[in-house]
């Protein structure tokens, strides 16, 4: 009988602690996809607003406000390459890669994140067609910045 007993409990015990790993690493699973989601959530919304800003930079807007945010967007490397160009305008348009901005909205279609650094492939809409961006991103004091468009 006392061996019955504490083949029970044995068995008890060994079904908690499994439920308890089981649980922990469940939790620990789903905090992660949390905050991937999160950061997900980020880039997107630096993309998106790189992407709406630049109808504001272009003539004969020149929305110095809009310039400035998306300078701020980006990584120091590409501040230097938008400076070099003729104007921050023109700087801005040649590191996107465009001469004219979508008028019919932009997506994001996929985000893939490797430690500090994603990609995202990005549909910007135009009227005539559409197009794929390829956006490479860092994440610099723990903000995502745009290092590059192609």
């Amino acid at each position: 009988m006392k061996k019955n007993m504490l083949l029970i409990v044995a068995l008890l015990i060994l079904m908690l602690t499994g439920f308890f790993i089981y649980k922990n690493n469940s939790g620990q699973a789903m905090l992660a996809n949390q905050k991937e989601s999160l950061e997900q959530n980020k880039i997107e919304t630096v993309i998106l607003t790189f992407s709406q800003n630049m109808s504001r930079v272009k003539p004969p807007q020149l929305d110095q406000a809009a310039i400035q945010e998306n300078l701020s967007l980006l990584t120091m490397e590409a501040k230097e390459r938008v400076e070099a160009g003729p104007n921050l305008s023109s700087g801005l348009a040649m590191f996107a890669g465009v001469q004219d901005v979508p008028d019919e909205g932009v997506m994001v279609n996929t985000i893939n994140i490797q430690n500090n650094t994603a990609d995202a492939q990005v549909q910007w809409n135009y009227s005539g067609q559409d197009v794929i961006k390829y956006f490479t991103l860092f994440k610099i004091d723990g903000s995502w910045k745009i290092d590059q468009i192609r």
